[in-house]
Parts: C-alpha cells; sequence; structure tokens
C-alpha cells in the first residue's frame, strides 16, 4: 500500500468515525400545560450552529448534531427559553420537547426576559411572528385585537382605525391573504371595522409577512397573515371566561375520551342590544352619526326625530384534534361570525316646527354581514425529514344592504330605496410537502387549487336592476420553493410559482427570491425579489356625496384585470439580547389596479354601462420603515417610523398621476409595556400626516332641454387636499391574582386617552332649500367632517380555571 492510498484510508476512517458521532435529531415540541404543538418554534444546537423551525405541528428536524457536547436550544414567543445538554443518552428519533408558558406561574413575582413581548422579528425579511396571549396587555377598545395589534407594526397604517383594514406598504385591505387555519378569509371585521371578527383567545400563533413573501403562498399582491387556531387542551378540561363592558367570551377546552385527541370551543357575543354601556354609545355614535361643520340637513329639522338602533355581533370558532399515533395529525375546524346593525328612525318634522299637517320621514336601514368556514387537514411526518400536509376548506362571506326612505307630507307620500347583496364562497384544496434534504437544502413544494363564485346584485325601488352579476371562476398553482444555506452567513431561498386562471385561460409565473447574509453574529443584511398575481378584487363604490359600500369581483381579463405586483425590498438589522435595530426599504409596482366610480350628481343612472364605470390603472408604493425594540426586562415596547409614498395612475380618471387615498407620507408609532410584580401596564401613541382626499370647488348648473336645472359639484384634483394630522394616545393597566386554583386578571384601558377629534373622511353634498321652510333657495355647497373615536374607556375581566 503506497503512502496516498494510506492517506485516503486514513482520511475515510476519520470520516467514518466523526460521521458516527453526529445524529440527526428530531421530535414534537408542545405546551408544558396543555400539550398543545408549538409550530415556528426556534431551535439552535451550539455549538455548531445548526438551526431549524418547527413547522405547523410542532415537529422540527437538527441534521449532523455532535451527539455529545451539544446543547439545544429552544426559543418561541411567549414562552420561557428552554436550554436541553445531549449526553448521548437520549433518543435523538422521539426528542420531545415542553416548554413553558411565561403566564403559567402567577405566584412568581419577578419577570423573566421573555415574559413581556408580544412581538417578534423574523430573521426573515419582513416577517414578524404575533402573540395573541400577550396582547391583552395592550391598550384595547374593549376586545383583544389581533387585527388592530398588527397596526402598531412599521409599515402597517396605524392610522386607519379599521380592523377590517390593513393597509400594508401601500396595499389595500383586499391585497392580504388573510388564512385562519387554511381558511382564506375575505372581510375580517366587527361593528363596521371597529373589531376584528377574530377571537384572540381561540388563536394560537399569527404570522405576518409585510412582502416578499415565499412561493408557498399566493393569490395576493401585499401581504400575508397566516393565523393557527388553538387545538384544545389534550391534560384537563379547563374553562376561560372573559367579559368587558361590550360583550361576553367563552373559550371551553376539554382531552377526548378513549383517544389522543382534544376539543375546543370558543363564543363570543356582544350585549349591546341588551346593555348599551358608554363604551358601546361612544363607538356606535361614531359608526352612525356625523359631527357637521355647517348647519346640517339631516336627523331631526326643528326637532321630533326619533331613532332606536339595535345592533350585535357575535363569533365562534370550534376545533377538533386527533393525533393518530406519533406522525400523524388530523383536525377539523369551524368558524363563523355575524354582524347585525339596524339604524332605522323615524323623523318627525311637522311636530318639530309646529306644523298641524303629517311631515315624516321614516328610514329602514339595515345591515347584515358574516363569516362561515371549515377546513379538513391531514398531516403526517413521514420521516425526520419529510412533513406533508393535505388540507381542504370551505369559506363564505355575505353581506346585505337595505335602505328604505318613505317621506309622508300630508296626504302624499313617496318611498325610495336600494339594496345591494354580495357573496363569496371558496373552496380550495393545498397540498404542502417539506422535504429537508440535508443541513444546506431545505425544499418545500406543493399544490393549490381555488374555486371562486361571487354573487353581486344591486337594485334600487324593488324593480329597477342596477346590476347583476354572477361570476364563478378557478385557478390552480403549484409551487417548488428551496431554503438554501451555502454557509452558516448566507441562507438564499429561491422559489417559482406557477398559476392557472381559467376565467381568462391564462398561465402566471411568479418567481421569488430572498437573501440574508450574517457577517456578524450581532448583523445581518437582507434582500427580497417576488412577482405576485391576484385574481379577486375588492371594488369600493365611493363618491363625492359620502359614504362607501364595497363589493367583491373576479378579475375578467377586461373591465377587471388580473392585478400584478413587483416587490422589491432591502434591510439591515442589528440585534443583541436586548435591542434590535431593523431597517427595511421597499419598492411595489402594481398593475391591474381598478376603481369604480358612479357620475357625480348622478349616482343611481340606470341608463349608464355598468362596465363604464370601471377604471383600470397603475400604482407604485415605495418607503423605508425604522424599528428600534427594547425585548427583555420589564419594561419592553418598540418606536417604528415609515415614510412612504402611494401614488396612483389612472389615465381615464385624471391626466396626471395622484396620491391614494391611503396614502400617508409619515408615520411615528411608541409603544410601551411595563411589568412590574402583577401589575402590566401599557401605552400606545400614534402620529400620522393627513390623507388626500378630493376637495370640490363649487356648483354649477346645466339648462336641460326640458327646461330642468341639473346640478353638478365642480371638484379639484384628485386627492389634491389633506385632511389634518392624525394622532391618539392610549393607556391600559391589569392586575393578575389568584384565588385557589383559579386565575384571574382585572384590567382597564382608555382609548385616544386626550379625545383628539381625528378626520376619518369629508363628504359635501349640495343644498339647493331653506331647512326651517323647505322653500327654494341659491344653491350651496355642505361640508361634513366625520370624525374617527373620541375617548373610549374599557374594563375587562378575565378568569380560567
Amino acid at each position: 500500500m503506497n503512502r496516498i492510498q494510506l492517506l485516503l484510508l486514513t482520511l475515510s476512517l476519520f470520516s467514518l468515525s466523526l460521521s458516527a458521532q453526529e445524529v440527526t435529531i428530531s421530535g414534537k415540541i408542545t405546551d408544558s400545560r396543555t400539550s398543545e404543538s408549538l409550530p415556528y418554534v426556534h431551535v439552535v444546537a451550539l455549538p455548531g450552529l445548526q438551526s431549524a423551525s418547527s413547522n405547523i405541528e410542532g415537529y422540527f428536524t437538527l441534521l449532523a448534531v455532535p451527539k455529545k457536547g451539544s446543547r439545544l436550544i429552544f426559543n418561541y414567543l411567549g414562552y420561557k427559553r428552554d436550554t436541553i445538554w445531549l449526553d448521548g443518552s437520549k433518543d435523538f428519533k422521539e426528542f420531545n420537547v415542553e416548554l413553558v408558558n411565561e403566564g403559567v406561574d402567577l405566584d412568581v413575582f419577578e419577570y423573566s426576559e421573555e415574559s413581556n413581548q408580544s412581538m417578534e422579528s423574523s430573521e426573515e425579511i419582513s416577517k414578524i411572528s404575533i402573540n395573541p396571549a400577550q396582547l391583552q396587555n395592550l391598550p384595547n377598545l374593549g376586545e383583544v385585537d389581533i387585527f388592530r395589534s398588527l397596526q402598531l407594526l412599521p409599515g402597517i397604517s396605524g392610522a386607519n382605525e379599521s380592523s377590517s383594514g390593513l393597509y400594508v406598504r401601500g396595499g389595500t385591505p383586499d391585497q392580504n391573504l388573510i388564512l385562519l387555519d387554511g381558511m382564506n378569509i375575505y372581510h375580517v371585521d366587527h361593528f363596521f371595522g371597529i373589531f376584528s371578527a377574530f377571537n384572540a383567545n381561540a388563536i394560537k400563533d399569527v404570522q405576518v409577512y409585510k412582502g416578499g413573501f415565499e412561493a408557498k403562498y399566493g393569490g395576493r399582491v401585499s401581504s400575508v397573515v397566516d393565523m393557527t387556531a388553538k387545538s384544545g387542551n389534550l391534560k384537563k378540561p379547563a374553562i376561560n371566561v372573559t367579559a368587558n363592558m361590550l360583550s361576553a367570551n367563552v373559550v371551553a377546552e376539554t382531552p377526548l375520551p378513549f383517544v389522543n385527541g382534544s376539543f375546543l370551543l370558543a363564543a363570543r357575543r356582544s350585549y349591546t342590544d341588551v346593555l348599551r354601556s358608554p363604551t358601546y354609545q361612544s363607538i356606535f355614535n361614531n359608526v352612525t352619526e356625523a359631527e357637521e361643520e355647517e348647519e346640517p340637513l339631516g336627523f331631526g329639522i326643528g326637532g321630533g326625530g326619533s331613532v332606536d338602533p339595535e345592533f350585535f355581533f357575535y363569533d365562534l370558532n370550534a376545533k377538533l384534534n386527533l393525533n393518530l399515533g406519533k406522525k400523524d395529525v388530523v383536525s377539523l375546524n369551524f368558524f363563523n361570525s355575524r354582524d347585525n346593525l339596524d339604524n332605522s328612525s323615524v323623523q318627525d318634522f311637522g311636530a318639530g316646527l309646529g306644523l298641524d299637517t303629517e311631515s315624516k320621514l321614516e328610514t329602514t336601514d339595515v345591515t347584515k354581514w358574516g363569516n362561515t368556514g371549515t377546513s379538513f387537514k391531514w398531516s403526517r411526518q413521514w420521516s425526520p425529514k419529510v412533513f406533508n400536509r393535505v388540507l381542504a376548506s370551505y369559506s363564505q362571506y355575505d353581506s346585505d344592504y337595505e335602505l328604505i326612505d318613505k317621506f309622508t307630507f300630508d296626504t302624499l307620500s313617496f318611498q325610495f330605496s336600494t339594496q345591494q347583496t354580495n357573496k363569496i364562497q371558496d373552496i380550495t384544496l393545498r397540498d404542502d410537502l417539506e422535504w429537508k434534504i440535508s443541513e444546506q437544502h431545505n425544499v418545500g413544494m406543493g399544490i393549490w387549487y381555488t374555486r371562486n363564485e361571487i354573487d353581486y346584485l344591486n337594485f334600487i325601488d324593488d324593480t329597477i336592476e342596477v346590476q347583476n352579476q354572477n361570476d364563478m371562476g378557478s385557478y390552480i398553482s403549484a409551487y417548488i420553493q428551496d431554503q438554501w444555506s451555502p454557509t452558516k452567513w448566507l441562507k438564499l431561498n429561491a422559489g417559482l410559482r406557477f398559476s392557472r386562471y381559467d376565467v381568462v385561460s391564462q398561465n402566471y409565473l411568479e418567481p421569488r427570491l430572498s437573501v440574508l447574509v450574517k457577517p456578524t453574529k450581532k448583523f445581518r443584511l437582507k434582500a427580497a425579489w417576488g412577482r405576485y398575481n391576484q385574481f379577486i378584487n375588492r371594488i369600493i363604490l365611493e363618491n363625492i356625496f359620502g359614504g362607501s359600500r364595497d363589493f367583491w369581483l373576479l378579475a375578467n381579463g377586461g373591465t377587471i384585470p388580473v392585478q400584478t405586483s413587483e416587490h422589491i425590498i432591502v434591510g439591515a438589522a442589528y440585534e443583541t439580547k436586548d435591542f434590535l435595530i431593523d431597517v427595511e426599504a421597499y419598492r411595489k409596482t402594481n398593475t391591474g389596479l381598478v376603481e369604480y366610480s358612479l357620475r357625480f350628481g348622478d349616482p343611481y343612472n340606470v341608463e349608464q354601462d355598468f362596465d363604464d364605470l370601471f377604471f383600470e390603472g397603475t400604482g407604485i408604493s415605495r418607503g423605508i420603515e425604522f424599528l428600534l425594540q427594547k425585548k427583555f426586562g420589564a419594561l419592553t415596547g418598540w418606536l417604528a417610523y415609515t415614510l412612504s409614498e402611494v401614488e396612483y395612475s389612472f389615465p381615464e380618471l385624471q391626466e396626471n398621476p395622484f396620491p391614494a387615498l391611503h396614502d400617508q407620507r409619515n408615520e411615528v408609532k411608541l409603544i410601551a409595556m411595563y411589568k412590574w410584580k402583577r401589575f402590566a401596564f401599557s401605552g400606545t401613541f400614534v402620529y400620522a400626516t393627513g390623507k388626500p382626499y378630493t376637495a370640490p370647488v363649487g356648483v354649477y348648473e346645466i339648462s336641460l332641454l326640458n327646461g330642468y336645472q341639473q346640478k353638478y359639484i365642480h371638484v379639484g384634483d384628485k386627492n389634491s387636499s389633506r385632511l389634518p394630522a392624525y394622532h391618539r394616545m392610549d393607556l391600559g393597566a391589569n392586575y393578575s391574582f389568584n384565588i385557589g386554583k383559579i386565575e384571574n386578571k382585572v384590567g382597564i384601558s382608555v382609548f385616544n386617552v386626550y379625545n383628539r377629534r381625528n378626520i376619518k373622511y369629508r363628504r359635501f353634498q349640495i343644498q339647493n332649500f331653506d331647512p326651517q321652510t323647505f322653500l327654494p333657495t341659491e344653491s350651496k355647497l355642505l361640508q361634513t367632517d366625520v370624525n374617527l373615536l373620541g375617548i373610549v374607556p374599557n374594563l375587562f375581566i378575565n378568569i380560567r380555571f
């Protein structure tokens, strides 16, 4: 044997010796209290720096970890960090880990490092994790609200004050992919956007992708909010009851007999139709009334008006979860939410003006909307390296709006009515596979099928049909992506998504790429680029007379084009144990935007062609986001600043580009949370420059051939005026205590502490008669400022046993 052969043999034996000392570690991460699986837990092996994240069912795999001398660190938002040392005695193929929730032991007065975080910025670009259990520490409007909490993040507008609308980096709410256990949710609010429709006590985990998201997500062009519902307690029955000045909330969970499974039921209902608290009255007045700067035309002219509004909402979550052996998990999920607002009224003009003749206006004003959804999931860990999830879901959103005005004057009467209904049905089938080929390559692939059916009906006076639309369409997508880590300091995620949309019989390719570079342990650079398509649109019906009613339509390749967006994002972050500094700059271009505009002064002209009311345009949004976060200690929180611009181009509406309605150049958010023994205090402050609006400049008349005069509003350049700046401060405090084995929490919060009268929008009306005498006068324009919420206090109590 020559020297070369001897050297090769020695190297081979040495390599075999090293490989024999390295193992693959796989297992499942669960909650120590409930045995519920924990998704997206970050796992690191030291000193080799092998890393992984648990999947949706809590499974994780680490490859090539030294059998002895290594330590595993498990880190999950809202849980105590756990460290396990390897001594070679454990079963590395069933490495099950239980993490302890920070809220478990109320007898411990000391804070810990992880105890006060509600938000965690991921290494992945533009991704943030939310812990719903910690959101109760933030000030709220009466309900712990996931979507309102998201509005405190950089890049998501916090001045909108609507849980139904997440404006993410210049995108609109319909451009966000909202998933609840795989179900596509199309409308996400209660009470006209005051609250979101998701019960935070029933949600386990929230992952937010503000842009540049990977190829496994599709169908939307702006962002992704992926929520995982709780599965239920596998160890013992438990009940969580919460009550505040608006609603009651009950979450019941229990292990199933004879099988390894659990069941969870969460129900929330307002009692606003029974008990009208000051909190409810403040919110309701904001939703249904406007503060007018000039003499109003509306309610109760001369007195004599009466109204008895009735409103309630509820939502229901249910989940059945079965663990079939050590590799299979099956779950059945159900979600339902409903709102009902009856704002009918009677205005007696005759009594108010001292007239003998009957003169009154009877208004029937009823709005109903809601969601229904169900999903079935089967997950299987085929091997430590291969995980598969199959999902089938059905979801539906429907809305119904009816307005009837009946005017009576002496023996004469006439009636005007309008009704609008909209219904979306969604059937989705998905199959996702994750394959960890090696420590360097983690491959994901899958197929996604979605079928939509949309009905939209709008008619006036019961017989005149303005629009009757029924659309059906489907798209099928396939994707593949690879997270490649060629070195410890470089990660690449390259993916490709292919979609075919049957309505237009076209194929769409969506390449995605993200890069993460870590030159040091604390400093990282990141970038992402991607293309995205959307086949469904929410149309906003707005006109200068105020008010809006939205409806959904499918892209048809004509009046409703397929939306396409391109994201470019670059950023850098510096992170220590205590602090995070994160900066990201982005640029998004959009094509296929649609604006729906009724002709000013004639909003119900049925002679108009429906297709003529749609205008196609493009958009560009760009900005830079800054985040400074204090992560650990008794005092935690963050400071966020966003400088952004959103510009639209609709050549048929206006020759020059104009700011989008949701364009806000500057936005500052300050969030602080402090824990002292059993007390938790919090405060938030939001400042934003004013939103744009289109201001009218006067009223003019045109003489028609029949001798009548037609009045029109002359408007200036689109969105060329700005509302005043928006700002508000919210404060909250709560106290936790035990009575025996019963855990309790009481708290108070105040929304808009100094009662700032922020303006939601301005509307304009033509007045051509004297409101006191009803005699014709010279036409003039009235401006109405519709304000957002003023000061709103709230109390709550939470009991868990």
